[in-house]
C-alpha cells in the first residue's frame, strides 16, 4: 500500500508543483524542493535517450535503501532494475508524461521483490543541459518460497 501511496504522491506533486515550475528549475532548486518536501523514496536521473544511459543525480534515503544501494553517491542503479529504468525514462521523456511500473523480480536468495516506480520528465532551466526524470522507487520483498 505504501507503494501506491508513493507513486500517487509523485504524480501529484508532478502536476501541481513541478508543471508550474517547468523550466524555471535549476537542478540544484529540484533537490532543494526534493530535500524541503521530505522526499525519502524519490530519486532524480540523468537521461541519455540517444544510449539510453542513466545516472543517479540525487536519491533519497528509503530509495537507496530499497533498491540496497551500498553507496548512493556511486550514481550507478543495481543491474536487476536497470531495463525497467531505461524503458519507463525513455516512455517519459518521448511522451512528455508520467510512466508507472510495477513489478514482480526474483532476487539469488529466493525471494521475491515487488516494486512500483513512477518516472516524471521534468524541464529544467534551460541552462541544465540534459534531460531529468524525477521519480519515486518503492518495494517489499517476500519471504523465501518453500518449494
Amino acid at each position: 500500500m505504501q507503494e501506491r501511496r508513493q507513486t500517487d504522491r509523485a504524480n501529484l506533486f508532478w502536476e501541481q508543483t513541478l508543471s508550474a515550475l517547468s523550466g524555471n528549475l535549476s537542478l540544484k532548486q529540484l533537490i532543494e524542493v526534493l530535500d524541503a518536501q521530505e522526499w525519502s523514496y524519490a530519486f532524480l536521473l540523468a537521461v541519455s535517450l540517444g544510449d539510453q544511459s542513466l545516472v543517479l543525480l540525487h536519491v533519497g534515503p528509503d530509495c537507496a535503501r530499497a533498491l540496497e544501494l551500498s553507496d548512493p553517491t556511486t550514481h550507478q542503479l543495481p543491474p536487476r532494475h536497470l531495463s525497467t529504468f531505461q524503458e519507463g525514462c525513455s516512455e517519459a521523456m518521448q511522451t512528455g508524461r508520467a510512466v508507472r511500473r510495477e513489478g514482480q523480480l526474483r532476487l539469488a536468495d529466493g525471494r521475491r521483490e515487488l516494486f512500483r516506480v513512477i518516472f516524471i520528465p521534468v524541464e529544467l532551466h534551460e541552462a541544465t543541459p540534459g534531460s531529468v526524470a524525477f521519480g519515486t522507487f518503492n518495494c517489499r520483498r517476500t519471504e523465501v518460497e518453500k518449494g
